[in-house]
């Protein structure tokens, strides 16, 4: 445990960047002073309800969206460096996170902290974004890192070693500081539960990491959808996707697009838990899949889980590692966690494996 006299920075570019460093804020650095950075890439509006809370001691809104750096790089001068002992590090997403490590004091711990799938196999995965892009500079000096904080560090398969930490989530949902938790997270993301109702639920994804072309991407999304009739299919749109790729497609959207899945589940986890049993859960390699089985407790005994990575064309290019990574990670997923996991190599077989579910 840290002292608390610790000043702890967290650097957001998505909202469940902002999820995790709630979860962290508002629990093991409840007494220490805190402060947040927000990308306005997706995050302008959470900025401001963020200002509703006392979490925070300090909040940085980093103007950068469609900038030149050097309209950014002035920026590091709303943060006073020196005075931060530990700086939790989620993506080199954005032009101002592939900075942040170098302005960065050697005296700041930097904790690479769970964004999803990625982390469980940084160095692999971001050696080879390097690669695809061609790029020559370094976002990430792993030389600076210091630990690795993650949801289930028992799934980390990657080859750089650090001191690896869970970060506590399960043991908050055996008490009554749930409620407030997800009162505050609502607030946090303008988010009012509403009733949804699904067979299965469809975790789409932004396949130009998977080099798709609009038509290729759509072509997929309209197979899956007819390989799913008749069940009731509801899909759970990226942040960065455009509605108009649903167009005619005749399928539901689930609302409240810049929420993310964890918190949505949250409520439903925590007002009509049955409503979120006996399900088919779906994706191409979405982190929320993965994280409704980790965060949750005993989540997985009457539900199903759909892998649907091999339907992607020249799916070694995305962004989340080569087939071997990814491979390496289902199948300890598989293992640790014992759920129901199907990794579907074509329709067909989808088809198939959801007549048995249903």
């Amino acid at each position: 445990m840290l002292e608390n006299n610790k000043v702890i920075c967290f650097s957001c570019i998505t909202p469940l960047h902002v999820f995790v460093s709630y979860i962290l804020s508002k629990t093991i650095y409840i007494n220490n002073y805190k402060i947040i950075i927000f990308s306005d890439y997706h995050l302008k509006s959470i900025y401001q309800n963020a200002k509703k809370f006392k979490i925070w001691n300090e909040l940085i809104l980093i103007e950068e969206k469609d900038l030149p750096f050097s309209q950014i790089q002035p920026q590091f001068n709303k943060i006073d460096f020196k005075n931060i002992d530990v700086l939790h590090y989620f993506s080199w997403g954005s032009p101002f996170n592939t900075g942040l490590m170098h302005y960065t004091s050697n005296k700041t711990k930097i904790i690479l902290t769970d964004e999803g799938g990625m982390t469980y196999i940084i160095k692999e995965a971001y050696n080879h974004w390097r690669s695809k892009f061609k790029l020559q500079s370094n976002a990430i000096d792993f030389n600076k890192i210091s630990e690795i904080w993650l949801f289930d560090k028992r799934l980390y398969i990657s080859e750089l070693n650090k001191p690896l930490k869970d970060i506590a989530f399960k043991k908050y949902l055996d008490s009554d500081l749930k409620y407030e938790i997800c009162s505050e997270l609502n607030t946090l993301f303008d988010y009012n539960r509403e009733t949804i109702d699904w067979d299965i639920l469809f975790f789409d994804q932004y396949l130009s990491y998977a080099d798709l072309s609009y038509i290729e991407e759509k072509h997929l999304l309209m197979s899956i959808i007819k390989a799913s009739q008749p069940f009731k299919l509801l899909i759970k749109k990226h942040p960065l996707d455009d509605y108009k790729k649903y167009n005619n497609l005749n399928v539901n959207i689930l609302k409240n697009n810049n929420v993310p899945w964890e918190v949505i589940f949250l409520n439903e986890y925590i007002h009509d838990k049955m409503k979120v049993q006996n399900k088919t859960y779906m994706t191409y390699g979405s982190s929320a899949l993965f994280n409704t089985c980790i965060l949750f407790k005993d989540f997985d005994i009457d539900n199903h889980f759909i892998i649907l990575n091999k339907l992607l064309i020249n799916s070694s290019k995305n962004g989340f590692g080569t087939n071997n990574e990814k491979n390496k990670f289902y199948n300890t997923f598989k293992e640790l966690y014992g759920i129901n996991l199907y990794e579907v190599e074509s329709l067909i077989e989808l088809k198939n494996i959801l007549k048995k579910l249903f």
